[in-house]
């Protein structure tokens, strides 16, 4: 009877045993797999943009039809930077418009679009940049004579000055879905970003390119 009570308490050490440690190797792989999809994925550091070079044609603008009217084309090169270092990243559903207006209210109503283009998926691997070139053009569009004279007067430079890009009002607005994988689990996650990249001052030649700041995000889980 005594040998019986021993055996079976045994028996219930070793299951409580073998249960102790089948709960701490799940803890210890939990854990790892979290502080590798943690460092590698669930925080990247979201894509960084710069406008490396603006030009407009015709230089300077000119009214079409009447003051109230203008067509010009931008030529812009993007340059698209992945400053993460384990994740590449891809942008896609990209859109580029650009707004005349408050530079400093990227919301507000009062700003006016000029002009817009839909531009390719982006792709761009860990540590690494790609340049994009890409054209927004305005065809004989309504703007109102005050907003025409200022885009007009401000680019009056010399018609063969290859800085001639428009008005200091001016500025453009990326948006799009940042798309990242979290891989352990073969997951997709989305990041909607939006960037605006002042088009001033003059910027007509590479090498002076400025910073897009991003200025709302919101998220998507395709999961």
């Amino acid at each position: 009877m005594g040998m019986a009570k021993s055996s079976s308490a045994g028996r219930l050490c070793k299951i409580v045993f073998f249960c102790f440690v089948a709960l701490l190797a799940i803890i210890l792989a939990t854990a790892l797999a979290w502080t590798l999809l943690r460092d590698a994925k669930l925080s990247p550091e979201f894509p960084e943009f710069r406008v490396d070079l603006v030009a407009v044609s015709p230089c300077p603008l000119t009214a079409t039809s009447s003051s109230d009217y203008l067509t010009a084309t931008w030529d812009l090169t993007l340059v698209a930077i992945n400053p993460n270092r384990k994740l590449d990243f891809y942008y896609e559903n990209l859109q580029a418009d650009i707004f005349y207006g408050d530079v400093d209210d990227k919301e507000s109503d009062s700003n006016l679009k000029l002009g817009t283009a839909p531009l390719p998926p982006i792709y761009v691997s860990k540590m690494n940049q790609i340049t994009l070139d890409f054209s927004v053009v305005m065809a004989r569009s309504y703007v109102g004579t005050d907003t025409a004279n200022d885009i007009i007067i401000s680019s009056s430079s010399s018609s063969t000055s290859p800085s001639c890009y428009g008005s200091g009002s001016l500025w453009l607005k990326l948006l799009g879905f940042f798309r990242y994988n979290t891989t352990l689990f073969g997951l997709d996650a989305s990041q909607l970003t939006r960037f605006s990249c002042d088009l001033f001052p003059p910027n007509g030649t590479a090498g002076q390119s400025r910073a897009c700041r991003g200025f709302y995000r919101g998220h998507r889980c395709y999961c």
